[in-house]
């Protein structure tokens, strides 16, 4: 389900033909954006189609399947659009509403996969906890407090990138190198969100996997010594 930012090199200005290089990854990103929504759109249909099957911890992957969907409707589109052409040809107003999706579904769908790590690191290392507190709802609550802080993110990293774009930018591209404060320095910073998170806690329960095969190992051996 997981898919990625299919921005490619944009055309040269003047130039009569792009090269084959550019070419290939232009129709890639098309195929990629096309594949991203079919699949995601199969697995979600057979979701709603199980409901009874959607529990507490089947809320992020509804939600996961859900912002990958939004974002092959939206994002990668404009990314396709930006390469194929070399320039963006929408206009200004449609450019906010590209860098809008871009920027909130992109976080979205990693942030997503960091709650999906986070959810797992939980149950394994506090299952009663996890069993008496995490109900549908609190996972319901948690996915909606996980898109206010994207909005508190990126949101206002669109506005400022949009209101004065950097001059004589045709690509339709974030001026965001000029403005010093918290809203850049908060954006910047928290681009690595999910995968520094996936890797914390992924390495937990490795480790954790670990411990428990180990002490299966041993309590076998012991039984065999008996």
């Amino acid at each position: 389900m997981n898919s990625s930012n299919n921005s490619t090199q944009s055309l040269s200005e003047g130039s009569d033909s792009p090269s084959h290089f550019i070419h290939f990854t232009t129709y890639y990103a098309l195929a990629s954006d096309i594949a991203t929504f079919v699949f995601n759109s199969t697995i979600l249909i057979a979701l709603l189609h199980a409901r009874q099957a959607v529990n507490s911890f089947m809320v992020y992957v509804v939600q996961l399947t859900v912002s990958e969907v939004l974002l092959a409707l939206t994002a990668l589109p404009g990314n396709f659009v930006r390469s194929f052409y070399g320039f963006w040809p929408f206009g200004d107003p449609l450019c906010f509403a590209f860098s809008y999706f871009d920027s909130v579904f992109q976080s979205g769908v990693r942030y997503s996969h960091a709650m999906i790590t986070l959810n797992r690191f939980w149950a394994a290392f506090f299952p009663v906890h996890y069993r008496n507190v995490h109900t549908r709802k609190a996972a319901c609550g948690i996915v909606a407090a996980m898109w206010l802080f994207v909005h508190a993110i990126q949101l206002p990293s669109v506005i400022v990138g949009r209101v004065s774009p950097t001059p004589g930018d045709t690509q339709c591209i974030l001026n965001l190198a000029s403005k010093p404060g918290l809203v850049v320095v908060s954006s910047k910073a928290l681009v690595w969100d999910g995968t520094s998170v996936n890797t914390l806690c992924q390495t937990y329960v490795d480790e954790l996997s670990q411990n428990a095969g180990y002490a299966i190992n041993r309590a076998e051996e012991l039984k065999r010594t008996k």
